[in-house]
């Protein structure tokens, strides 16, 4: 699907607490080191509060020498691929195909996936009213950006800082 395209649809369901506030951004630096895996990023107000680049996530959790160890002589794509999915890191692809994924789930099974950028579409979802907001264990919740668009959208709060 088109990025400008799939991006309308995303803002489309956002809740009008979140409606003018929220954006989701996509970028290919050509002729770089992850030109394949490219960037994801979600602003709220202007500011960042997410970010998916592959090497920016990677490098979040794991230690250089730790990937190092692992591979001593480089890597190939495929063995790439499977170690960052490992770690749980997402690139800028499966950043658009889980939005895609989203947009075709129910709301409410979203916000009890496994995937964190899932439970957040589903916080920000007007589809999602204020009563199964408030159901939503967020003492539990332990992604930051969840926690902070929940916030955003029950309290109606403008952040002064952000994740």
């Amino acid at each position: 699907m088109i990025w400008s395209k799939l991006r309308v649809m995303v803002r489309a369901n956002l809740c009008e607490e979140l409606k003018n506030r929220l954006d989701f951004h996509v970028a290919v630096y050509r002729k770089s080191h992850d030109s394949e895996y490219g960037r994801a990023w979600i602003t709220l107000d202007g500011e960042q509060v997410g970010s998916w680049s592959c090497f920016e996530q990677l490098f979040h959790k794991v230690a250089v020498e730790q990937l190092r160890a692992r591979f001593p002589n480089g890597w190939t794509g495929l063995e790439y691929d499977r170690f960052v999915a490992e770690q749980g890191v997402y690139s800028q692809k499966e950043f658009k195909s889980l939005l895609v994924e989203y947009l075709g789930m129910d709301p409410h099974a979203a916000l009890v996936s496994t995937v964190p950028l899932t439970r957040m579409l589903a916080v920000s979802d007007k589809r999602i009213g204020r009563r199964t907001l408030a159901r939503f264990a967020l003492e539990n919740e332990p992604d930051l950006i969840v926690q902070l668009l929940y916030h955003v959208r029950v309290n109606n709060l403008i952040p002064t800082g952000v994740v």
